[in-house]
């Protein structure tokens, strides 16, 4: 069973009842709701004993910036804030040479693997992914996972140059016109950015970020196509706001996503107003952006 749970996206849906419940209707109180869903789910499975012959992954697709490096939900940067996710394995029968943590990082591919591995289904040739059981094993050492991230958010919508980052142990790379680079383990927050102080060695993980994508370029170009106008509906109703054409390519050219913070806040804050009703307000807020960038 696949059990996504959508209630941390915004626009946030509580009704009054559990408004009142949860403590208000902001993210805090989307998460205790959530938080009792998921407690009443475990406590099913333990009271029907399958907890003992079930795998359970728990886990997230992306973290919520909440107002961290100007960002107030996710996808547009490539921060911490959004990238540090939750995942958590019950094992139905755990070796007691098992860990009970592991601090190293590795990337959400890396779960498909996985399970098959546990399950001795053999992995399929197009996974790139590697399974996470030989991180449980305290005889297996091996090299630093190289973790990419990246987002196209503010190409696809700002004609920015997309951003793309690699993270090898604690140290990360984000590749962008002001390139950034941090040392996680002093800096989780990623205040301060060790580029210029520390170029040489920037510079060394910009070259396994390359080498990286070489490895995966795509070996052929995705047609774009016309969104269906239903799912441009459905969409919506999940929160999201469809687009049938993208500024999206290639290219690699383009401004900082930073400078083009400002267009991005206030485009986000034209939709919530849009999802209140304010919709004179919210076009007041999209013309502003227009007029910086009418080719938006």
């Amino acid at each position: 069973v696949f059990l996504h749970l959508y209630d941390l996206h915004t626009p946030y849906k509580l009704t009054a009842a559990q408004r009142a419940r949860y403590g208000g209707g902001g993210y805090d109180a989307e998460l205790r709701y959530v938080d009792e869903v998921l407690g009443g789910f475990w406590s099913f499975l333990a009271k029907k004993n399958l907890l003992q012959k079930t795998l359970v992954i728990f886990l997230a697709d992306h973290g919520e910036s909440l107002g961290e490096h100007g960002e107030s939900t996710h996808g547009y940067f490539t921060y911490q804030c959004t990238l540090r996710v939750p995942l958590m394995i019950h094992w139905p029968t755990r070796p007691t040479t098992f860990p009970a943590s592991v601090a190293e990082p590795v990337s959400l591919i890396d779960v498909a693997p996985t399970i098959l591995q546990f399950l001795g289904v053999p992995r399929p040739g197009q996974f790139q992914g590697r399974s996470l059981m030989d991180l449980l094993s305290p005889k297996t050492a091996s090299a630093p996972r190289e973790i990419y991230s990246e987002s196209v958010y503010a190409q696809n919508h700002y004609g920015c140059r997309p951003l793309r980052c690699i993270r090898v142990g604690h140290y990360k790379y984000i590749e962008t016109p002001k390139r950034e680079f941090y040392d996680l383990s002093h800096d989780p927050g990623e205040s301060l950015n060790l580029y210029a102080r520390q170029e040489s060695l920037a510079l060394s993980y910009r070259q396994r970020l390359l080498d990286l994508r070489a490895r995966y370029h795509p070996t052929h170009q995705v047609q774009s196509q016309a969104v269906d106008p239903a799912l441009v509906e459905r969409l919506a109703s999940l929160g999201y706001v469809a687009a049938t054409t993208s500024r999206h390519s290639d290219s690699e050219s383009g401004p900082d996503a930073k400078d083009r913070l400002s267009d991005y806040a206030e485009t986000h804050r034209a939709i919530a107003l849009a999802y209140s009703g304010q919709l004179r307000e919210s076009v007041v807020l999209l013309e502003k952006v227009l007029d910086r960038d009418p080719d938006l």
